[in-house]
C-alpha cells in the first residue's frame, strides 16, 4: 500500500529518526524514508521540489519549533494536504489543541510503540494517492562510482535519474559479483559537486544499443536512507536538468 510513498522523519534524535525509519520500511514498506533533525533543512528540500506524502515531525526542535514548522508545512500549496504526524512527550490538552488547530493529523506519545505507529499511519493515509516522480536524462552521462559488499568498486554513466533512484550504464560485472537487491554506496559526479547516495539494485540487462552491445549492461538503483544533505544536492542536480521552457513572444 505505501511501497510508492515517501516519507519525511524531522527529529533531533538519531534514535528516534532510526527507529521510526525503521518500522516504515521494514514494516510498511514505504519507497523512501528521509530523516533529518533540522525542520529548517525539512523546509528547504522541501521549497527545492522534495515530494512527500508523509511528514513525522517532533514537537521540540531547535531553531524552529515544530509548531512554526507545521504552520509552513500547511501553508505551503505543495504540502497543505500531506499527513502530518507529530511525535511528542507532551500529554497536556493545551499542546495538543494547538497541534490540531494547525492541521495535525495525529499524533504519538514518545516512547511509542511500533503497532501504534503502523495503526495510525494506516488509518490516515488509507487514501493518500501514489504519485510517481519525475525522471530525467542526463547527456552527456555523469560518472558514477559504486562499491559493494566485499569492497566490490565499478565505475559507469549515469543515464536519467529521479528523486527515487537511477539509471546507469557500466561494464558487465563479472559472473556473480552482484546480484538483484544488493546494496551500493553511490557517488555522483555531478557538475555542481559530488552527490552520496547509497541504493539497492532493482534490475540489471543488457544494453541493446546496437553500437555498445555485448560492451555494457545497463543497472537499476532504488535509493535508500538518504540523508537530508544529499537529497538537497539531489535536488538541486535535479533543478539543472529540467528542460527550459520556451520563451514566450509578443
Amino acid at each position: 500500500m505505501f511501497d510508492d510513498l515517501v516519507a519525511l522523519v524531522v527529529d533531533e534524535s538519531h534514535t528516534v529518526q532510526r527507529i521510526t525509519s525503521g518500522i516504515l520500511k521494514d514494516q510498511l514498506n514505504f519507497k523512501q524514508v528521509i530523516q533529518t533533525e533540522s525542520p529548517g533543512e525539512a523546509l528547504r528540500m522541501i521549497g527545492a521540489g522534495l515530494h512527500v506524502d508523509l511528514i513525522l515531525s517532533a514537537w521540540d526542535l531547535a531553531g524552529l519549533s515544530g509548531q512554526e514548522f507545521l504552520r509552513r508545512v500547511r501553508e505551503n500549496p505543495a504540502t497543505a494536504d500531506v499527513a502530518f504526524f507529530l511525535m511528542t512527550t507532551h500529554e497536556d490538552d493545551e499542546t495538543l489543541l494547538k497541534a490540531f488547530k494547525g492541521g495535525v493529523n495525529d499524533y504519538l506519545i514518545k516512547p511509542f510503540s511500533p503497532q501504534a505507529l503502523i495503526r495510525k499511519i494506516n488509518r490516515a493515509c488509507r487514501a493518500a494517492e501514489r504519485r510517481k516522480t519525475s525522471r530525467f536524462n542526463v547527456k552527456p552521462g555523469a560518472l558514477v562510482e559504486m562499491w559493494f559488499k566485499d569492497q566490490l568498486m565499478f565505475t559507469g554513466d549515469l543515464l536519467d535519474i529521479s528523486q527515487g533512484g537511477c539509471l546507469l550504464r557500466t561494464a558487465p560485472f563479472r559472473k556473480s559479483a552482484v546480484t538483484v537487491y544488493d546494496h551500493a554506496g553511490l557517488s555522483i559526479q555531478a557538475p555542481l559537486g559530488v552527490i552520496r547516495l547509497s541504493g539497492e539494485v532493482l534490475r540489471m540487462e543488457n544494453d541493446r544499443a546496437a553500437s555498445h552491445r555485448g560492451k555494457y549492461m545497463r543497472v537499476a538503483f532504488q535509493f535508500v536512507d538518504v540523508p537530508g544533505a544529499e537529497m538537497t544536492k539531489l535536488l538541486v542536480f535535479l533543478e539543472t536538468l529540467k528542460p527550459a521552457l520556451p520563451e514566450q513572444i509578443g
